[in-house]
């Protein structure tokens, strides 16, 4: 089995070599999710990290609302918004939110909800649905693998210290896996829109700051989990390859 993950391995390393020569964009790709997870990890274990990713995200939400509202100015008057060049920056974050008593200062609001609750989270819980799914054919995968070769398993378990590891580390990650997607799932958050429903614009800010805070850790624990399917996929792919080749031949 040691063979076959190093074959792997070597195959893998010659196909990055390979991209990198030839300059693929798939390797960004790769480069691009690999230096986002590990921040993600370090951010879940570090509350100074995970207030500044909050930070980040809400001058995202407040971006993103600005967009909206414009694209929205520009298709009721029939004409494109052009930003002044020669106003000051300090002016135009001024004019970011109207008066709390406007129609347009509840639309803008209720638009940061809607871009985290109906837009994000909705792609993070399609993503986290597919991981679950992929996890399922995986157990199937395991379920038959155990059926077919018990007795070569059996030998590997009893064949040394080292024997139990290397059949209980790949269902170790799998159960992993699917219990972070369940928690991940059934993380909901409605948040207390009725405690103050006077100040719209506190409890806005507090059920933002709640959906925000529910979008990073999502994020993060979808990013690390498929990392984690991926390399348990590797693994329990090479001990089906391994047992298929070293199981005797029915006659």
């Amino acid at each position: 089995m040691l063979n076959v993950l190093l074959f792997i391995f070597l195959a893998l390393l010659a196909l990055v070599e390979i991209a990198r020569a030839l300059k693929w964009p798939i390797l960004e790709f790769f480069k691009q999710n690999l230096g986002e997870l590990v921040p993600d990890v370090r951010m879940l274990f570090s509350r100074s990290k995970f207030d500044q990713a909050v930070n980040v995200w809400k001058q995202r939400v407040k971006v993103y609302a600005q967009l909206k509202s414009t694209n929205a100015a520009s298709l009721g008057s029939g004409a494109k918004a052009e930003p002044a060049a020669t106003e000051p920056a300090a002016a135009r974050a001024d004019t970011v939110l109207p008066a709390e008593d406007s129609v347009a200062t509840e639309k803008l609001q209720a638009t940061r909800i809607d871009y985290l609750s109906s837009d994000r989270l909705r792609i993070i819980d399609t993503k986290f649905s597919a991981l679950l799914q992929t996890q399922t054919l995986l157990g199937v995968m395991m379920t038959i693998t155990i059926n077919r070769f018990w007795n070569e398993l059996y030998d590997i378990i009893h064949s040394g210290p080292w024997g139990g590891v290397r059949v209980i580390v790949p269902f170790t990650l799998w159960f992993m896996t699917i219990v972070g997607c369940l928690l991940a799932v059934g993380n909901i958050r409605w948040g207390n829109l009725e405690k103050n429903p006077s100040d719209l614009r506190t409890t806005e800010e507090e059920y933002v700051k709640t959906l925000i805070e529910v979008v990073i850790v999502r994020t993060a624990m979808l990013r690390l989990l498929t990392a984690i399917a991926l390399v348990n996929f590797i693994l329990i792919s090479s001990a089906v390859a391994y047992l298929a080749y070293t199981s005797p031949r029915n006659p």
